[in-house]
């Protein structure tokens, strides 16, 4: 049984050349992010996005500032896990016009537009999260939370090269503690940070213009153990890069394997089942209560995301024993995107 390898990144690197070309040198993955998205060129087809998600026992809350060239966007959504009930909006720019992001990971980002404002400033121990966003049918949105960067806490970052000129830098971070308030007209929620769990989605890349993903997250307490997952799928076919790993108390195990996948593309409540084709690394399923589904169909732009919620079950096997997994929340997400 042959299972593929990739390359340890171990010192900063560029992701492009000085023509804006993938730089070589940068394809591989690393346990803190060492990678400069410097990005250059290729009109329309740069993608910016830094993506927060924060879960609780009881709610679901990311806030999104992103520039994908031709547009702008600031969004946030709030899941109430109970209620089976979301709540978001969405704020878009012409050009990416009100958004600043760094090259990066630790670069603040930050959104302005209109009255609408949202941050992400990093310092060596902690991020700082702030939004105000009016116009929502609850009333005005407002949040200010601290998600905290724990000592030696590593990280699954990845360069994804589907050639020369399309490609992609991801990091996936997650099992962070988060604390703070979200408001939203006369709702209030208070993250715990005992019982909340951040996750980055941050992504630097030149993409192509079709594309389909599979994107599976969760963090989570399994026993005495802090266990958080990233799973990919499709976006990664073929280029000798995946996205997958296991963060278990704080220390990335990388799985090199592409996943196997499956799931109703007509029924996306019905369980999922995701694993390690040649190893034993991932057994897992995963049951949704929520789709957080969206469709837009603007001719030359067209995306369709089905985002699900729920729990995953099964086992992975990291540092040497096999670790349960009994209902640790997260999604598992089936987007096919023209953009």
């Amino acid at each position: 049984m042959n299972i593929p390898t990739e390359k340890e990144i171990a010192s900063p690197v560029n992701l492009c050349d000085d023509s804006g070309l993938l730089n070589r040198a940068a394809v591989g993955w690393s346990r803190v992010p060492l990678q400069k998205g410097n990005l250059k060129g290729a009109f329309l087809r740069k993608k910016r996005w830094d993506y927060w998600c924060i879960t609780s026992d009881d709610f679901i809350f990311s806030l999104t500032i992103a520039n994908v060239d031709y547009v702008g966007l600031c969004s946030f959504y709030i899941i109430d896990c109970a209620k089976k009930e979301m709540y978001e909006k969405t704020v878009a720019t012409p050009f990416g016009a009100g958004v600043e992001q760094g090259e990066l990971v630790d670069s603040p980002a930050r959104f302005s537009w209109d009255r609408s404002s949202a941050s992400f400033v990093h310092d060596p121990s902690s991020i700082r999260m702030k939004a105000f966003m009016p116009g929502h049918k609850l009333g005005d949105f407002s949040c200010d939370l601290t998600i905290s960067k724990p000592a030696g806490h590593e990280t699954l970052n990845v360069v994804v090269p589907w050639d020369d000129r399309r490609f992609q830098f991801t990091s996936k971070q997650n099992t962070m503690p988060a604390s703070g308030k979200v408001t939203l007209g006369d709702m209030t929620i208070e993250f715990d940070a005992s019982k909340s769990f951040a996750c980055l989605d941050y992504g630097r890349g030149i993409w192509p213009y079709s594309i389909s993903w599979n994107w599976g997250s969760c963090s989570g307490r399994s026993g005495a153990d802090i266990i958080g997952l990233n799973l990919g799928g499709k976006w990664t076919d073929g280029t000798g890069s995946t996205e997958n790993g296991i963060c278990l108390n704080g220390r990335l195990y990388k799985i090199s394997e592409e996943l196997v996948w499956e799931y109703d593309t007509k029924n996306f409540l019905a369980p999922w089942k995701i694993r390690t084709p040649l190893s034993k690394d991932l057994d897992l399923n995963f049951v949704p209560f929520f789709n957080r589904r969206g469709h837009t169909d603007a001719v030359v732009l067209k995306m369709c995301a089905d985002q699900t919620f729920g729990r995953y079950y099964g086992t992975v096997r990291a540092d040497g024993r096999v670790v349960p997994l009994d209902g640790v929340l997260g999604w598992a997400e089936h987007v096919v995107n023209r953009w």
